[in-house]
């Protein structure tokens, strides 16, 4: 799990909350869209060996107009389908 959790935390800024899904091996948080006030939950596989997974939005979630509105829409979520939330300690550099 130590690989894995070295993989989660480059994928989040300082205090930033996530989810993650050991099943499909993906990772969740909430990122702003194009133009202003538009958030929404998206999603990354961390384990596709030497491809890259980029950032897919999560059909299943609405746009917000704020983050913490679509983090509200996140946490519902991840909370039935039993995800792992992941923190990043405030603070801890990349690296």
């Amino acid at each position: 799990m130590d690989s894995t959790n070295e993989k989660l935390m480059a994928l989040l800024d300082p205090g930033e909350r996530a989810y993650f899904d050991q099943a499909s091996r993906r990772i969740f948080k909430v990122m702003p869209g194009l133009g202003l006030n538009n958030y929404k939950g998206r999603y990354k596989y961390i384990d596709k060996g030497d491809r890259i997974s980029g950032w897919k939005c999560m059909h299943n979630l609405p746009w917000a107009d704020t983050r913490e509105q679509a983090q509200k829409d996140l946490d519902e979520l991840a909370r039935k389908k039993k995800w792992l939330p992941v923190i990043r300690p405030e603070g801890k550099a990349n690296g």
